[in-house]
C-alpha cells in the first residue's frame, strides 16, 4: 500500500475538523503539515484540491447561517457577501497548497 494516501487521508480528516470547529483560513496551515511526506508537486497538487474541496461544506452547514455570516463580513469588507462565500474555498486551498508546499521543500533539504 502506497503511504502517500494515508497522509493525504489525514490531511483531509485534519482540514474538515479545523473547518467544522474554526472556520478560518489560516487553519489549513496545520491541515499541510501531514503532507510534508509527499514529494514537493504532489504536495502541492494535494494540498490545493484538499482546500478548495472545502467547497462541499456549503452542502452540509446550513444556509441561513451562511448567509448570514457573509453579509456581515461583506459589510464589515466592503465586498459582496456571496464574493466571500465563493473565494473562500480558494483562499483555502492556495493557503494549504503553499503550506505544504513550505513542509514538503523543508524536509527534503
Amino acid at each position: 500500500m502506497n503511504r502517500d494516501y494515508v497522509f493525504i487521508g489525514i490531511s483531509i480528516i485534519l482540514a474538515y475538523l479545523f473547518l467544522f470547529f474554526t472556520p478560518y483560513p489560516w487553519t489549513g496551515i496545520f491541515a499541510a503539515i501531514p503532507l510534508f511526506k509527499l514529494t514537493v508537486k504532489r504536495a502541492a497538487l494535494a494540498g490545493f484540491f484538499i482546500g478548495f474541496s472545502t467547497i462541499i461544506i456549503y452542502i452540509i452547514y446550513p444556509m441561513a447561517p451562511l448567509f448570514k455570516l457573509s453579509s456581515i463580513l461583506g459589510t464589515a469588507t466592503g465586498m459582496p457577501g456571496i464574493v466571500l462565500i465563493i473565494i473562500y474555498p480558494l483562499i483555502y486551498g492556495l493557503i494549504m497548497m503553499l503550506s505544504a508546499l513550505l513542509f514538503s521543500d523543508l524536509t527534503k533539504k
